[in-house]
């Protein structure tokens, strides 16, 4: 995966359109994320709209924090719209 949290068991894996595009690359992927499930993680994707794009950002932001069982502080969320610091903001809102 791309994001790897070992201790909640969670594994976040960014489909770009690689992915999309080529039939034997997605379907290691989804066997892969079968395994990864029977093995008793949870397994979140995310594309770059859910990057890119605040609504999506957010939610997915409040998804991982939500499997991570850690509260999210609102005012760290910040406007989103500052090219460079999406990244910054992602890893703050999720710090503990």
């Amino acid at each position: 995966g791309d994001l790897v949290w070992k201790e909640a068991k969670l594994v976040g894996e960014y489909q770009g359109a690689k992915h999309f595009g080529d039939y034997k690359r997605g379907d290691r992927d989804i066997t892969r994320r079968r395994a990864v499930e029977d093995a008793g993680w949870t397994y979140v994707d995310f594309t770059k709209d859910d990057y890119y794009q605040r609504p999506r950002r957010i939610a997915l932001v409040r998804r991982l924090a939500a499997e991570l069982g850690v509260a999210l502080d609102a005012a760290r969320l910040g406007d989103g719209d500052h090219q460079g610091r999406r990244g910054q903001q992602l890893r703050q809102c999720l710090e503990q």
